[in-house]
């Protein structure tokens, strides 16, 4: 569908939104690395969340690929890259339930079966739609602890400002999957950021 000047001009400020959050992202996630390893702990973090969001980012770097789009490269590329010393830092401090190596397994595997099939699309709508499911298992396990742990509630600030600008590109530009799958973690971060102050420094 062809985009009005309009249009332009509101994916143009989804865009400079985005790589400003990306910027702001990337700083969260390494506070989120630091607060890991600093603390030699992972409590109340979700494995399942990184290892997958890891997994969705890299699905969405190849969508980027796919699309030409800049904003999905950069951002995509940029985050699955933060992701990898929070994932280690857990696997050293915290470590990883048979499920959970399990599901990592299976999260990267259709990563590898992506380009094979040339189902870059699909498997970014598919991981997105995932991601929503994923990202709640963050609150959840900070509500079943009563207790936020090494959550870093900077962290899903950011993500709920990122998810703000993804939805006004995602609709400027006529993305579906973008349209369909991102304003659902806009709530999920202030549900999130809620239940951080909520239970902060508890025991």
């Amino acid at each position: 569908m062809e985009i009005n000047q309009f249009g332009w001009n509101v994916a143009t400020i989804g865009f400079l939104g985005i790589m400003f959050f990306s910027l702001l992202g990337a700083w969260g996630l390494w506070k989120q690395n630091l607060a890991i390893w600093m603390a030699q702990s992972g409590k109340s973090v979700s494995v399942s969340y990184f290892s997958f969001y890891l997994a969705y980012f890299l699905s969405g770097f190849a969508y980027g690929l796919d699309r030409n789009s800049l904003a999905l490269i950069l951002h995509c590329g940029g985050r699955a890259v933060s992701h990898i010393p929070i994932l280690i830092g857990l696997w050293k401090f915290k470590g990883l339930t048979r499920n959970e190596k399990f599901f990592s397994l299976l999260f990267f595997g259709g990563i590898l079966l992506t380009p094979l099939l040339s189902a870059e699309e699909f498997s970014f709508f598919a991981y997105s739609v995932g991601g929503i499911f994923l990202y709640i298992a963050q609150p959840l396990e900070i509500y079943r602890n009563k207790d936020s742990g090494t959550v870093e509630p900077k962290l899903h600030y950011i993500y709920f400002g990122s998810a703000t600008f993804w939805t006004i590109y995602g609709f400027a530009t006529h993305d579906l999957v973008l349209e369909w799958t991102v304003p659902s973690n806009m709530v999920i971060a202030l549900v999130t950021i809620a239940l951080c102050h909520r239970y902060k420094n508890h025991n």
